[in-house]
């Protein structure tokens, strides 16, 4: 499953010099570098009868060009007073509320402007710029629409209008206004980026990974290119080329604690441990201390066999997840594999009362059969194995625990039939118990004619 929001984060924002831009305004979340900001402009004079220059005007010009945009905002609204369908003052009014972060009296503005002449450019695009910010994505579809079809052929307006349209979920328009831009401005490698994202969400990963090899192909340091491939990859379940390029984009990105965590895990699924070991400890401080490093790293050592490591930090989850009988019923094979016999068999008993599901109570109900077994619970081990074949077929082997059990407990008749049946079904696959078997059952055999 795509791990769209470390994915989206980590992709690079379009640079998009705009006529009259807001200040740090960024598109959302998914896109980190900052619109380009050039110097506030007015726009051009759209003929009206209205004074060109006016004092408030020239003051506020000036305010504009030092940045004291409340200064410049108090000297429009008096000009705008007495001349309210001025189209370029109160363009500059909106611009200046913007730049003032009062977007909802910026917006206003931009309206007052675009009633009075709809195709203005950079009104569209401004208005557009600042509906993004507002995360009203749908809202912003309409203006970048009119910027497009003001020049279809800038690439800037293209992807600001397949953007808000992404943003909708509008996937399949977007795709094809990316695409369009790309068509524009072939080696601009965020429309590739895009492009990969769509058609990833879509679910059409040959054509992601298609455009994620293309935005490689421009720029080989992109740290975008290589987790998006990466996730291509891996939702095409190709695990070792989706671990390289989750190295790859590491290597770029050492910062990125998700991703990490994602290669550790893709390690583990390709059973390599040691590798999954290696990446976790360049985690930071806080991400080590997270449940899910603390897992990651848990059943690295459980595969190494290394079970006071998994012990213990198995131990931390358990206290992190006191419900989750998962997290339980792992603890409690670590504890049976490090010879913790009694104190395994408690923790499985509390994972068995949590009804786990069913795939995690099978496992934990045949660790406790174990468990108890190993620390010469008898009674308690045939208890145990009561209570799991009343739920499922039981294994031979299994069958050789119970005669074990009874054998101990010199039960000598049910020790008999035990044996017997584990042989019945061993067929040859547990060698070492069908040779004691057999000589177990000689022996009790002969013990029992003798009474």
């Amino acid at each position: 499953m795509l791990n769209r929001s470390a994915l989206l984060a980590a992709f690079a924002g379009f640079l998009f010099a705009c006529v009259c831009p807001m200040h740090s305004l960024t598109l959302s979340p998914t896109v980190l570098h900052r619109v380009q900001q050039p110097t506030p402009a007015t726009p051009l004079q759209t003929g009206q009868a209205t004074p060109v220059a006016h004092p408030l005007l020239e003051r506020a010009q000036a305010a504009m060009e030092s940045k004291d945009f409340a200064r410049a905002v108090e000297w429009l609204e008096q000009f705008l007073a007495t001349h309210p369908d001025h189209v370029p003052a109160r363009f500059n009014l909106a611009y200046s509320y913007a730049e003032l972060k009062r977007y909802a009296d910026a917006r206003k503005n931009y309206g007052e402007v675009l009633k009075r002449d709809p195709g203005l450019h950079q009104a569209n695009l401004n208005l557009g710029l600042i509906l993004l910010a507002q995360q009203d994505f749908s809202s912003a579809v309409a203006p970048f629409e009119k910027v497009v079809a003001s020049n279809p052929a800038e690439a800037r307006g293209r992807y600001l209008l397949a953007f808000a349209l992404e943003k909708s979920g509008k996937l399949a328009e977007a795709a094809e206004h990316y695409r369009a831009g790309s068509r524009e401005d072939p080696k601009n490698l965020d429309f590739h980026l895009s492009l990969g994202r769509v058609a990833y969400e879509l679910k059409d990963f040959n054509k992601a990974e298609s455009e994620f090899r293309a935005a490689q192909a421009l720029r080989e340091d992109s740290a975008e290119a290589r987790l998006g491939l990466g996730e291509t990859l891996l939702a095409q379940n190709q695990l070792a080329a989706a671990a390289i390029e989750f190295d790859r984009y590491l290597s770029l990105k050492p910062e990125d604690g998700d991703a990490r965590l994602r290669l550790a895990g893709l390690y583990l699924d390709l059973i390599q441990p040691e590798k999954a070991l290696e990446t976790l400890p360049a985690a930071s401080a806080d991400q080590q201390a997270s449940p899910t490093w603390k897992e990651t790293a848990a059943r690295s050592y459980a595969m190494l066999k290394r079970w006071p490591e998994a012990v213990r930090l198995y131990q931390d989850l358990a206290l992190a997840r006191p419900n989750d009988a998962a997290t339980f019923a792992a603890l409690g094979e670590a504890l049976l594999k490090a010879r913790q016999f009694q104190a395994a068999a408690g923790v499985l008993e509390r994972t068995l009362r949590m009804e786990p599901s069913p795939q995690v109570g099978s496992e934990a109900r045949r660790n406790l059969v174990s468990a108890h077994y190993l620390a010469a619970d008898y009674p308690a081990a045939l208890a145990a194995l009561d209570s799991l074949a009343a739920l499922e077929p039981l294994p031979a082997i299994l069958f050789f625990v119970r005669a074990s059990c009874y054998d101990h407990l010199r039960q000598t008749k049910a020790a008999i039939d035990s044996y017997r049946k584990f042989l019945a079904l061993a067929d040859g696959n547990h060698p070492d118990q069908e040779f004691q078997a057999r000589h177990r059952l000689i022996a009790l055999e002969r013990e029992l004619r003798r009474r």
